[in-house]
């Protein structure tokens, strides 16, 4: 779609117009009508489509909900026209938070380091290779990384191959999210480097420190207000006891730009 980018980037429509959109149409609309399109022309041929889209998001996390309905719109379109019956479909971000002021903060370095990734199987496919879907499943909560991506999708295009078992000694840089990823890959093991490693160092504290006690009765009092609304319906919450406490921080080098 680069032509039509450049284009419509370059009309006076869109110089006009509100931003994220060119005349009454939000950009990101026709990026979703044509993937759409894509998916009607070539119905029955097998095909692969990568859709990116990063204008609402780029300088801020805040905007991303303006597609949210239209991003629910074209699935739907998708799933009842009988598209998604033999496609996977992988929704994901490049990255994190880059440029918002959130990523001044720790929280906002791990999000940085941490895009979304969601994969959808076709039913059919989850049916007929129960073992592939299982694995899938697992793998949601392992270290992965874009290399794995790739090995994924060399992977669909051959489906019948036999799992692969991977031992302590033998961890591929890239794993197929296909088969299972071993619950002790380390961020050396996946060849991430400390700056980019997310893994979490755990610190036990005394749970009779005192900031530990304020932390917790904090977190109390906030869950309180979230539902004084309905008090009707939930109870007002009391610290009763606080039976173990860790503190998890990431390695030092994430904190360095």
């Amino acid at each position: 779609m680069r032509p039509f980018w450049q284009a419509l980037w370059e009309s006076p429509v869109h110089r006009d117009s509100p931003r994220y959109c060119t005349g009454n149409v939000p950009n990101h609309v026709y990026l979703l009508n044509y993937t759409k399109e894509f998916f009607v022309k070539y119905a029955n041929v097998s095909k692969f489509a990568f859709t990116f889209g990063s204008e609402l998001t780029h300088w801020d996390n805040n905007p991303g909900e303006y597609i949210d309905a239209d991003f629910v719109e074209m699935f739907e379109y998708l799933h009842k026209g009988g598209f998604l019956d033999n496609t996977f479909v992988m929704v994901f971000a490049d990255h994190g938070a880059r440029y918002s002021r959130v990523r001044k903060t720790i929280q906002g370095k791990m999000e940085e380091r941490l895009p979304m990734m969601s994969i959808a199987m076709p039913k059919q496919i989850r049916e007929n290779y129960p073992l592939l879907w299982r694995n899938l499943q697992r793998n949601a909560d392992k270290l992965v990384t874009p290399f794995d991506i790739h090995e994924t999708l060399i992977n669909i295009l051959n489906l019948s191959r036999k799992s692969k078992v991977h031992s302590f000694k033998t961890i591929p840089r890239g794993i197929s999210l296909l088969d299972e990823v071993p619950a002790n890959r380390t961020c050396s093991m996946a060849h991430i480097d400390m700056h980019w490693c997310t893994c979490l160092k755990q610190l036990e504290l005394d749970v009779t420190d005192t900031h530990v006690q304020k932390s917790v009765n904090a977190f109390v009092d906030f869950l309180d207000r979230q539902t004084r609304p309905v008090r009707h319906l939930c109870e007002e919450l009391r610290f009763k006891s606080l039976l173990h406490a860790v503190l998890l921080i990431p390695n030092e080098k994430v904190t360095l730009y």
